[in-house]
């Protein structure tokens, strides 16, 4: 355990080392963000030579409480009091969060569109109901000029270096009795590296799970952790149907596709540790990623585990030709029985079967459940 914590505090040093390295104001705004109760993803990608894709959405949805009493009971004047004063307290800090929240956002975009390539700030505040739209891009020079696109009282860019969009909204809801805060913080960065396309290379599925080994090797060691065989095949031909839940497109024209590898299962017993290792694999995959520019890959995290269905934190590609592809990924579940990690190659489409977690194989509708 010593040695697993040496080896992830390294690689969080290096992980944090980068990143200071690229740190805008926009990103310390992502940080913020997320220290104050913002859910927070990223997605860290490379699909084209020299460029590193880098995208953060910050999201929060605050529901301002109003108590009601149901006049079935009869309940004393000084419970009512009580229990408004306890809304009270609980709206009161919601909304202060908020405010220092707003007025952090609020200061960043306002400083930054002087030295923005372009910038929108939209305001309406009337009868207790708030819109806030903000709007932020910085021009990538060698790529010309920026595009825009308006969508009602909303301003988008692209083609930019860097850019970062802010929607924010206060109305009342009648199935909560009471107003709805709901912010959502869009930030893209595109980070340039010295490489040249001669030297990408496919994603190294090998040297990746050997990376997060030391993470892997203690949980395989508890009581009750299984291992079993991952089949999901869908033939050129045969229609889609229900018995897949999920399908991801990787080329236009295909629609075959099968996917094979492992699954690792840790019984919910250990869901006390599910946060840890989650966060452990998430840290080693970010150090991975982060010293491999040349090898094309997304990588996907969350600031919390909250994954009912398959979500992938690494998407490899192994082969992408029109027709022809071929992925890795490292994806995860969290579900009431436990927490599945699946390492998987995918050739054509990705189908997942809706029960795969209870499954041996599936090809087309044939099922071969585990015992």
């Amino acid at each position: 355990m010593k040695k697993l914590f040496s080896i992830l505090m390294m690689m969080a040093v290096a992980t944090a080392s980068h990143a200071q390295q690229n740190e805008t104001k926009l990103t310390q705004l992502d940080n913020y963000l997320q220290q104050h109760g913002f859910r927070t993803t990223y997605l860290q990608e490379v699909y084209e030579a020299g460029t590193v894709h880098h995208r953060w959405m910050s999201y929060s949805n605050v529901v301002v409480l109003a108590p009601e009493f149901d006049p079935a009971y009869d309940v004393s004047e000084e419970e009512k009091q009580r229990v408004i004063h306890e809304y009270d307290s609980i709206n009161a800090l919601r909304r202060q969060q908020w405010v220092e929240s707003l007025q952090t956002i609020r200061d960043t975009y306002s400083q930054l569109s002087k030295e923005a390539s372009q910038s929108y700030m939209y305001e309406y505040h009337q009868n207790n109901t708030d819109s806030i739209m903000y709007s932020i891009a910085f021009a990538r020079d060698k790529f010309g000029e920026l595009s825009k696109s308006h969508i009602n009282n909303q301003v988008y860019f692209g083609n930019a270096k860097e850019d970062a969009n802010f929607t924010y909204s206060n109305t009342f809801n009648p199935e909560y009795n009471g107003n709805v805060e709901q912010g959502i913080f869009n930030h893209a960065l595109m980070e340039e590296v010295s490489l040249q396309p001669k030297d990408t290379k496919p994603f190294d599925v090998a040297a990746f799970e050997s990376f997060i080994q030391p993470v892997l090797d203690p949980v395989m060691k508890l009581k009750g952790v299984k291992t079993f065989p991952i089949h999901w095949q869908h033939d050129e031909g045969f229609p889609e149907t229900d018995d897949f839940y999920s399908r991801a497109r990787y080329a236009q024209d295909q629609h075959w596709g099968i996917t094979t590898g492992k699954c690792i299962f840790i019984p919910v017993k250990y869901k006390s540790r599910f946060n840890d290792i989650y966060h452990q694999l998430d840290s080693l995959s970010k150090a991975y990623v982060d010293n491999h520019p040349e090898q094309m890959y997304r990588y996907l995290t969350d600031n919390q585990l909250m994954a009912w269905n398959v979500i992938e934190m690494i998407m490899g590609t192994l082969k992408r030709n029109q027709g022809d592809t071929e992925y890795y990924h490292f994806s995860y579940s969290a579900k009431d029985e436990g927490l599945y990690l699946m390492m998987t190659n995918t050739k054509g489409e990705r189908w997942i079967p809706d029960d795969w977690q209870k499954l041996k194989s599936q090809i087309n509708s044939e099922r071969i459940y585990r015992k």
